[in-house]
Order: structure tokens, then sequence, then C-alpha cells
């Protein structure tokens, strides 16, 4: 199947646990318990609950996490074929292509719907619960979560293109004076 899922709660780690490394898969990472940083590419990255990361194939990455706490994750990986197939054009994908490596990986509640993506993950959950494994219902799940990010993605992208377009305006309206 080209779409794996996971949830590990690991009570507590030794220090360097993990070691930096890529996948050939795309990853949606959801931090549930612990707390530490994460490492994608250049950026550092603090992590908390509630944290939501993406790494795109090749986008090289490694947690550093607190040594005594329980640490509580859930990840999706899915190859490009998983979006292909109802995206051909893969704009579901924008926010793991449509930046540089390593820069704007993290969402939380300050830009992203997290309770619909917590909402998601828990339907998922529930499903490795259960041992109901359903392909339709975790690509819908799946499907949904892209979804909300390129909507955050495209509104972070609004964001940081307004300054300039207002500075312009603010130059176009001096020079009409």
């Amino acid at each position: 199947m080209d779409v794996t899922l996971g949830h590990l709660c690991t009570p507590k780690l030794p220090e360097d646990h993990f070691w930096l490394h890529t996948h050939e898969t795309y990853e949606i990472y959801y931090m549930l318990g612990g707390s530490g940083v994460f490492y994608i590419e250049d950026t550092v990255y603090s992590i908390a609950p509630g944290t939501l990361l993406l790494m795109r194939p090749g986008e090289m990455h490694r947690a550093v996490i607190e040594p005594d706490a329980p640490y509580e994750r859930m990840f999706l990986h899915f190859s490009e074929n998983a979006i292909r197939a109802v995206d051909p054009e893969l704009r579901l994908l924008a926010p793991f292509l449509d930046r540089p490596a390593g820069k704007s990986n993290r969402y939380s509640l300050s830009n992203c719907n997290m309770a619909f993506i917590d909402t998601c993950f828990k339907h998922i959950d529930q499903m490795i619960d259960t041992n109901y494994n359903d392909a339709l219902a975790l690509r819908i799940h799946l499907l949904s979560i892209l979804s909300e990010l390129k909507n955050a993605f495209a509104a972070s992208q609004k964001q940081t293109a307004r300054p300039d377009n207002n500075r312009i305006s603010q130059v176009l309206h001096y020079i009409q004076l």
C-alpha cells in the first residue's frame, strides 16, 4: 500500500535516540506528547504536543526529544502515487513542494485548523486500534489533512506577499500625488 500510518508511544528515550535520516515518501508527523526540537535540513523547530511537521522525500530530519518524558507521535507516510490518482497536478502537495527545503515545515494552532487535523488523526488512530484496515477511509482522511494544509499554506503565502503589495500600493499612491 502506498500510505502507511503509525502511532508510537515511547515511555523514556535515551538522549540521542534518533538519527538524521530521509524517506523516499512524504511524511506528516504529528506530535501528541513530549517536547524537544526537530531538525529539518538546516532549520531547528521546537516541538510540543499539537505540532505538525511536513517532510518531502529526501528532506533530512531528526528529532531530539527530552529524555525524561513519554514521547508520543503519529505519522503518515505516503507516495506521490497515492495523491496523483485524485490530484494529477499534485496541488495538494504544494505545502511540501512549493517551498525551500527545511523551510515552512511546521504547522500549529497559529497557522492551521489543528482541531480538524486532530480529528482526522483520531479517526485514523481508531482504525489502527480496531485493526480496521479500510484503504478508502485512510485515503479520505489523508486527503482531508492535505486539503487543510494546502489551504493553510496558501493563506501563509498570501500573508507573506501582502507587505510587498502594500508597499507597492504606497509607492504608487505617492507617485500619483
